[in-house]
C-alpha cells in the first residue's frame, strides 16, 4: 500500500511450494529497500532453513529467495504437557544497510553439540546485500543448560538489541530435548523439588557490525545478556526468608478450553528516541 492502507496491490508470491511460515520484514533506512525473511521447513530435498528476498522498487517485485543458513531448529509441538513453538527468524537493518538475522538453533551450546537434541541458542548472521551471509554466531552462549527460543531484533540509537525467551533459570531443574512437563509429572509422588518448568525473558546488546560483539564468557566475566523479566520478591506468611514469589510457567493449560499448554506466543522489541 502507498496510501496509508486505503488500497492494496495484488499479493506477490515470495516463497516456493515448500512449507513456509512467519515472515519478518525490515527496511533499509538509507533507500527504502525491503527485506522479507521466513522459515522454510524441511522437505525431501532441502533442510530446515531461513530464506530471504529483497525488493528495490517498493515491493513491486522481489528477488528470488536465497537461504541465509540451514540449521537444526528448536521445534516443539503442542501436546497435553508442552507448548508449541517453532524456530522463526527476526531481521533488522542498520543505518549502513547491513542486514541482521536471528533465530533459535541447536548445535551451538558448549559441550552439548548433538544437532537434534542439544540445547538451543539464539544465533545471529549478517549480510551487506541479503545474498551472502556470515556464519551464525551465538548471541549468549551460556555455558550451562537451558534452551533459548523466539528471538526478536531491533536497531535503535546505534545499537543492535535482541530479546528472547531463556530457560537457564528453569526452577524445575529438568533440562532435556524439549520443555515438556511429562517427565516431571512422572516423578514419584513426594519427590523433593518437584516443580513445573519456568521461563524468563533476556536481552542482549551490541554495536552493529559484520560480527556483532556481544560480551563473551570466554573473555570477560560479564554476562552477555541481562534478564528483562521482573517478579515479585518478598517473604511468605510466617517466614522471614526473602525469595522470588512469582514465576512464569510456559506449560500452563491455557489453550483448547484449558486442555493444552499455550505460552502466549511471541515477544517483540522496539526502540524510541529519548
Amino acid at each position: 500500500s502507498s496510501d496509508c492502507a486505503a488500497t492494496w496491490s495484488v499479493p506477490v508470491t515470495l516463497s516456493d511450494s515448500r512449507t513456509n511460515q512467519s515472515a519478518s520484514i525490515a527496511i533499509d533506512p538509507r533507500n527504502g529497500h525491503i527485506y522479507v525473511a521466513w522459515r522454510q521447513f524441511e522437505t525431501w530435498d532441502w533442510i530446515h532453513a531461513t530464506k530471504i528476498v529483497k525488493s528495490i522498487d517498493g515491493g513491486r517485485t522481489f528477488s528470488r529467495p536465497v537461504p541465509i543458513w540451514g540449521f537444526f531448529p528448536f521445534d516443539q509441538g503442542t501436546t497435553g504437557t508442552s507448548f508449541r513453538t517453532n524456530s522463526y527468524p527476526s531481521i533488522a537493518v542498520d543505518h549502513t544497510g547491513r542486514v541482521y538475522a536471528a533465530w533459535s538453533a541447536r548445535g551451538y551450546a558448549p559441550g552439548n553439540h548433538h544437532p537434534f537434541k542439544g540445547d538451543a541458542r539464539i544465533v545471529v548472521a549478517t549480510s551487506r546485500d541479503g545474498r551472502f551471509w556470515t556464519f551464525p554466531r551465538a548471541v549468549d552462549n551460556f555455558p550451562g543448560r537451558g534452551h533459548q527460543i523466539m528471538p526478536a531484533l531491533s536497531i535503535a540509537g546505534g545499537k543492535l538489541q535482541v530479546v528472547y525467551y531463556d530457560f537457564r533459570e528453569d526452577v524445575s531443574g529438568f533440562f532435556q530435548q524439549y520443555v515438556d512437563e511429562l517427565s516431571i509429572l512422572n516423578l514419584p509422588p513426594g519427590t523433593p523439588g518437584k516443580k513445573r518448568h519456568t521461563v524468563d525473558v533476556r536481552t542482549a546488546q551490541a554495536d552493529p557490525g559484520q560480527y556483532p560483539q556481544f560480551a563473551s564468557y570466554a573473555v570477560t566475566p560479564i554476562d552477555p545478556s541481562a534478564e528483562a523479566s521482573r517478579y515479585m520478591i518478598g517473604s511468605r506468611p510466617g517466614s522471614s526468608i526473602i525469595e522470588q514469589l512469582q514465576f512464569s510457567p510456559p506449560n500452563l493449560p491455557l489453550f483448547g478450553l484449558g486442555t493444552v499448554p499455550f505460552i502466549g506466543d511471541y515477544i517483540d522489541i522496539t526502540g524510541r528516541a529519548i
